[in-house]
């Protein structure tokens, strides 16, 4: 298994293991119902070498009929007294929803073994109409003193397209700023790019539910019997 479709990107820790183990979730397709019919995946892979090197990622994705999804990533590594954790994930509304939406987030953070800890992470809310979007991040860092730093920032687009770009830090930075022009999702923040990149429209997604039944032949070939017991056609 893997991740499919846009929007979430991938982080590294691979690598050559020794030992490994892989083991995917449960997943069904219940279709009693249009209104209630969905698909949902999951896999849990973990892998050490000889080493010590250790890797872990999990995984797990839901698709409506309605155009409603969910998807998250976590990853995770260590090497020695280093480690590294990432998490991603996303949502979106059913397509005629009232005023539906779109989420997307992701959560990086590392330590070093003898203090010292770093992280990123950041947010993004968009309306499926357009007329609003909202994104809002920080960066920080713990010294092996204890000293800590930080940077907060935001981004709101209103309805009548004004942009508001805003934020400060712990070190004496701030800023907030009013703009007519219109943005885009790859803009950078005090001079500094936020590793986002430009997708397109968040709405736009190239792998939902038509993609997902396709890719689930043997998932939905699958029947469930009265006693909760799993049966291929």
């Amino acid at each position: 298994g893997g991740k499919r479709g846009g929007g979430l990107k991938s982080g590294g820790g691979g690598g050559r293991a020794g030992t490994s183990r892989e083991q995917d979730s449960d997943a069904n397709a219940n279709a009693d119902d249009d209104d209630n019919e969905r698909i949902e995946r999951g896999a849990d892979k973990w892998a050490r070498d000889k080493t010590g090197k250790e890797w872990h990622e999990k995984w797990w994705e839901k698709f409506e009929r309605t155009g409603a999804s969910e998807r998250s990533v976590e990853k995770s590594g260590r090497q020695g007294i280093q480690a590294w954790w990432e998490k991603w994930g996303e949502q979106r509304d059913p397509a005629g929803s009232p005023n539906a939406s779109a989420i997307k987030w992701t959560d990086k953070w590392a330590e070093n073994g003898v203090g010292t800890r770093w992280g990123d992470k950041w947010e993004e809310r968009f309306r499926r109409d357009g007329s609003s979007s909202k994104k809002v991040g920080e960066t920080w860092r713990v010294g092996a003193g204890g000293e800590r730093w930080s940077r907060t920032w935001g981004e709101t687009v209103g309805e009548n397209g004004q942009t508001r770009k805003y934020g400060k830090s712990t070190s004496g930075e701030r800023w907030d700023t009013l703009d007519d022009s219109s943005s885009t999702q790859s803009e950078t923040v005090s001079g500094k790019n936020d590793d986002r990149q430009n997708d397109g429209a968040p709405f736009d997604d190239v792998y939902g539910w038509p993609e997902a039944v396709k890719d689930s032949t043997k998932l939905l070939a699958i029947e469930i019997n009265r006693d909760g017991e799993k049966k291929e056609k």
